[in-house]
């Protein structure tokens, strides 16, 4: 809901030349990295460690999933042509498929990949325990 509610807000700044090519692959790329990598890290993390695994890691995983929400604009630039294009409508139309599930492909092993080095680097270094203990007091009794 709220990618729904930013990005009906965000519509109209898409007019704006420089906004345009800023705001929306930074909109796609949250949305992507907030779902892909629930997705990669839902049947290997616990809850504790995919909460600190997309706090510690937010940034190079919007970076990832911004990057990979511009590859998946790649297939509609196939159709930015006139007349011919309607001529090669079949072979454009197999290429875009194809350029789609490639691009989905490619989305899902690089977030695969990073994601779990991430949690096999974080279970290494013993920070599951370390960051979230309380003191316990000691019974006096």
């Amino acid at each position: 809901m709220v990618f729904v509610v930013l990005w009906l807000i965000t519509i109209p700044l898409s007019a704006i030349p420089p906004l345009g090519f800023i705001i929306q692959p930074a909109l796609w790329g949250w949305l992507t990295y907030r779902v892909i990598a629930y997705d990669a890290l839902s049947e290997h993390a616990d809850a504790q460690e995919l909460r600190d695994l997309l706090r510690i890691h937010r940034w190079p995983l919007l970076i990832i999933g911004a990057i990979t929400g511009a590859m998946g604009a790649a297939p509609t630039l196939l159709w930015l042509g006139g007349a011919l294009f309607v001529v090669l409508f079949p072979v454009l139309a197999g290429v875009s498929i194809w350029l789609y599930v490639l691009v989905f492909i490619f989305t899902g092993l690089w977030f695969q990949h990073y994601c779990l080095e991430a949690l096999a680097r974080y279970r290494a270094a013993g920070l599951g325990g370390a960051l979230h203990t309380q003191p316990q007091l000691k019974d006096i009794n």
